[in-house]
């Protein structure tokens, strides 16, 4: 339940800065080189933020028009990153809910994905299905029954407690809170098993939308307790592999990584190693965030070198084993 980024750039260094970023907020990325590529990935996945380099502008603005016909992505937030300003209003009616400019992008990318942060969480807890046990009435014509949610998410909710069949339209009534706002929505029953009903949503008031969309957000951000973290993910795949974009962005469980013990404007100006706890300097100048993780980054893979020579070629044979065991 991780919210997810996609990154559609063909410019490595840009997409990579771009990730390193995104992942400090928890969020796990995927990198695009083009947009067919993209649009393969938009089909096949749902992400919460979508972040498309536009320095090609009718490329980059086509790809988000063509992610806001998806119903999937409709409403995933998304930052355009522009060469000029002065193509900020056609990058917006385009689809992009933030614009960044390439030539300040290492500085703006921190604030604006700051400001997103919030809508992302929203996003994601969008289309997750959440246990419930409010109460709900359903109408079928002549037909009221009253029975009890068992989970709900955006899409729809699965019902227990009523006896009779149901089958086609049926009209809903339901309070997410005890003495809240009542949701009303029109519905057709999707399934129907050993006394459970699964009923997909078809229309409902935009009040009533609201207030659904609002409560599944809180109920994501408390079931997750999503919180922006400092990430520190080693590049070099000769010392930390990495099987794919989509990974977690979490450590495992007995990685050698950084610790960040101070940050300054934003971004680490010091840390320290996880294994042997020696404290990592990278530098007497502090630069913009996303540089000081960079120096951070290659501090590190220095001090792998240096002091853990032994447990990076353990952890290489034992990841190519494990590789080859999964192919097999």
């Amino acid at each position: 339940m991780t919210p997810e980024a996609l990154i559609l750039s063909s410019d490595s260094e840009l997409s990579h800065m771009v990730r390193a970023a995104v992942e400090r907020f928890g969020i796990t990325a995927g990198i695009a080189l083009g947009a067919s590529d993209a649009l393969k990935h938009l089909e096949r996945n749902k992400f919460d933020l979508v972040i498309v380099d536009c320095s090609d502008l009718d490329q980059g603005c086509a790809a988000l028009r063509k992610m806001r016909l998806s119903r999937t992505h409709r409403s995933a937030v998304s930052i355009a990153i522009i060469g000029d300003r002065g193509h900020t209003k056609y990058a917006s009616d385009s689809g992009a809910n933030f614009v960044v400019s390439h030539a300040n992008y290492e500085v703006e990318i921190m604030g604006t994905l700051r400001s997103a942060y919030g809508l992302v969480l929203r996003e994601r807890g969008r289309y997750n299905r959440f246990p419930s046990t409010s109460a709900v009435t359903v109408r079928l014509g002549a037909l009221v029954a009253e029975g009890r949610i068992r989970n709900i998410s955006q899409g729809g909710l699965c019902i227990s407690g009523i006896r009779d069949s149901l089958q086609g339209q049926v009209q809903l009534e339901f309070a997410l809170e005890e003495r809240g706002v009542p949701v009303h929505a029109s519905g057709r029953v999707a399934w129907q098993r050993e006394g459970l009903f699964g009923i997909e949503f078809v229309s409902m008031t935009k009040a009533s939308r609201s207030e659904l969309e609002q409560w599944l957000a809180e109920q994501f951000e408390i079931q997750n307790k999503v919180r922006p973290r400092i990430n520190l993910t080693n590049r070099d795949e000769n010392i930390i592999p990495i099987e794919s974009a989509r990974t977690s962005a979490m450590h495992n469980a007995g990685e050698i990584h950084p610790i960040v013990t101070a940050i300054i404007r934003g971004g680490p100006v010091r840390a320290r190693c996880s294994s042997c706890q020696t404290t990592i300097t990278f530098g007497d100048t502090i630069n913009a965030p996303l540089e000081q993780e960079r120096k951070l980054r290659e501090a590190f893979v220095a001090h792998l070198h240096e002091r853990h020579e032994g447990e990076m070629e353990r952890a290489s044979a034992d990841y190519k084993e494990s590789s080859s065991s999964k192919q097999n």
